[in-house]
């Protein structure tokens, strides 16, 4: 099973990631809500797989913080997004993710691509 960090700066849905991967037999090392808070948990805790909401709490989104910690650590991260923009997804693109979630995520759908990519590793 996976060690996961998630990055989500809603605290419902962070817990309902938290809850269901734990039920279903991974490992969840850190929950953090800011771009920093999840540089310095990856860093810190070198998970198997990040899951990374996009916008996030404070001035460093999600894709920024993916950018700063593929700079340092390779890393899975499967990005989480409310936004189907097109902007944002070739900004997502161009970070070369393990995967791509839209919300609202089904927990079939998180079950599913947690362990695709958490496979890769």
């Amino acid at each position: 099973m996976a060690r996961i960090v998630i990055v989500e700066d809603d605290s419902l849905v962070a817990m309902g990631m938290r809850i269901y991967l734990e039920t279903r037999g991974h490992t969840i090392l850190a929950v953090v809500s800011t771009g920093p808070q999840a540089v310095a948990a990856v860093l810190h805790d070198d998970p198997d797989l990040v899951l990374m909401d996009v916008r996030l709490k404070g001035d460093m989104d999600g894709i920024d913080a993916a950018q700063m910690i593929l700079a340092r650590r390779q890393v899975p991260i499967v990005f989480v997004s409310g936004s189907g923009e097109p902007q944002t997804l070739e900004r997502i693109r161009a970070v070369r993710p393990a995967g791509l979630l839209l919300k609202p995520v089904t927990p079939s759908d998180l079950a599913a691509e947690v362990e695709r990519a958490a496979a890769v590793v």
